[in-house]
């Protein structure tokens, strides 16, 4: 099998099971919210005075989360654009000397701090109070 074939398939399976996930996590929303509904709906039916949606607060918090699951699943390409710009941004700060790399030496010892404490010297113990 080609180098180039694997990869797609790695690649598929890959955007295959990111796909079930969201599936599933919109299964699971759907049932879930459905549920609460009802509860909502069975104390409103028996208790005219508690009209209060309160089902709606899980039903657009959790759904906010799985609206961005989703467009994390069906425009990776979005992603994709964002990385690289990210690491371009990046390699340019990079070149340019304004952050420093992990390859880098640290700072010498004579500006690192000494021992477990600033400076060296334990700090000062408070005076005692009668």
């Amino acid at each position: 099998m080609d180098v180039d074939e694997k990869d797609l398939q790695e690649t598929a399976e890959k955007r295959a099971e990111e796909i079930l996930g969201f599936h599933h996590h919109l299964t699971i929303y759907l049932v879930v919210n459905f549920m609460i509904f009802v509860i909502w709906l069975v104390i409103f039916l028996f208790n005219r005075d508690a009209w209060f949606p309160w089902f709606l607060f899980p039903l657009l918090g959790w759904g906010i989360g799985v609206f961005f699951h989703g467009l994390g699943v069906y425009r990776p390409e979005a992603d994709e654009r964002r990385k690289k710009e990210l690491y371009e941004r990046e390699l340019a700060k990079l070149k340019k000397g304004e952050i420093q790399t992990s390859t880098e030496e640290p700072p010498s010892s004579s500006q690192a701090p000494e021992g477990p404490w600033v400076g060296g010297q334990p700090p000062e113990e408070p005076p005692d109070s009668p």
